[in-house]
């Protein structure tokens, strides 16, 4: 008995020493815990920057018509908010009161802030003028907390010529 029982002790022994320094069991759940946050990470950041772009295209979008509404608003009252307003609605999703929107018209600026006015200047407008729209909006790159990119505001501009 004395001889089975240690050829089991150290059977048991060996196996058990071999399991610890070849036995790879839990050794793809340590994988992927050190992975999947930096993968994680790097989707979570492809995805921010595609809504920083397609902010970026909806900004650009937003101030193309409305600087086309400023060059055919040639002989009303007030050109800049009518253009102000028009920009402020085709930019969906983006929030109105941060846009900053400036209005060149006959070479003086009005703006920047969400709702410029140039009383009487539609009336002076001349055609083959140009006539500029510039807006900013203010971005956030933001992943896991972390902004990764400061103070990011996105700019459009447009000049157009007054018909």
């Amino acid at each position: 008995m004395n001889v089975s029982g240690g050829i089991v002790v150290r059977l048991a022994r060996f196996i058990g020493r071999s399991q610890l320094v070849t036995g790879e069991s839990g050794s793809a759940l340590i994988e992927v815990a050190v992975v999947s946050p930096i993968l994680l990470m790097m989707v979570f950041g492809i995805v921010q920057f595609g809504v920083v772009m397609n902010s970026n295209v909806t900004l650009n979008d937003s101030v193309r018509v409305a600087s086309r509404t400023l060059a055919l608003t040639r002989g009303t009252a007030d050109p800049c908010a009518t253009t102000a307003t028009k920009l402020r609605n085709s930019a969906q999703g983006f929030t109105p009161g941060n846009i900053n929107i400036t209005v060149t018209v006959n070479g003086n600026a009005y703006g920047p802030s969400w709702s410029p006015s140039c009383s009487g200047q539609g009336a002076t407008m001349t055609s083959g003028a140009d006539a500029i729209v510039l807006a900013t909006y203010p971005c956030a790159a933001v992943v896991y907390g972390v902004n990764y990119i400061p103070g990011c505001t996105l700019s459009a501009r447009t000049t157009v010529r007054v018909e």
